[in-house]
């Protein structure tokens, strides 16, 4: 299994079409960020007790960027996006993963892999991006580059908060 999780997306009710999307922002109690890594370690006890197997978890992330519409238009602009909104819950993510590795263990996880090392700026440029602007941020690490633009991943690149301190 995966887990996924933004502070903003495509709405999933009416996402609007390939060129025109609509986004949809939602509260920390509406996604259950404070309780993500719980969540994990509930579906890896439930399919380790259901199909009697090792679990590993492919990819997962906590995309960083957070949006508030300001002017209520309904838009992503560019100044409504906070590219470090979420990088202590990511964090915080991370960190519970790690305290609860004993438990995950037993409960048949033997491994997961974030989503990506370093932050993409032309990640899914073009392609239906389900998170939208967030797609650029699925990293563990950021890179100065600029969303959206097709650039080698040059730059300077710097930790997400500790992130990478609970991970590796």
């Amino acid at each position: 299994f995966q887990e996924m999780v933004a502070q903003f997306s495509r709405d999933p009710y009416n996402p609007g079409t390939w060129s025109t999307p609509n986004p949809k922002a939602y509260t920390e109690s509406e996604i259950g960020i404070d309780f993500l890594a719980e969540r994990i370690n509930n579906m890896t006890a439930f399919l380790h007790q259901k199909y009697n197997k090792p679990v590993f978890l492919p990819y997962m992330t906590v995309a960083t960027a957070t949006w508030d519409d300001t002017n209520v238009n309904g838009q992503i602009d560019s100044n409504e996006v906070d590219l470090e909104g979420w990088e202590e819950k990511a964090s915080q993510t991370y960190q519970d993963m790690l305290d609860l590795r004993g438990e995950l263990q037993s409960n048949g996880l033997f491994g997961y892999a974030p989503m990506a090392l370093f932050d993409d700026p032309a990640h899914d440029k073009g392609g239906y991006q389900y998170f939208m602007n967030n797609e650029y941020h699925l990293g563990v690490s950021k890179t100065n580059a600029q969303d959206g633009v097709h650039t080698r991943l040059l730059g300077d690149l710097s930790p997400k908060s500790n992130i990478l301190n609970f991970i590796y």
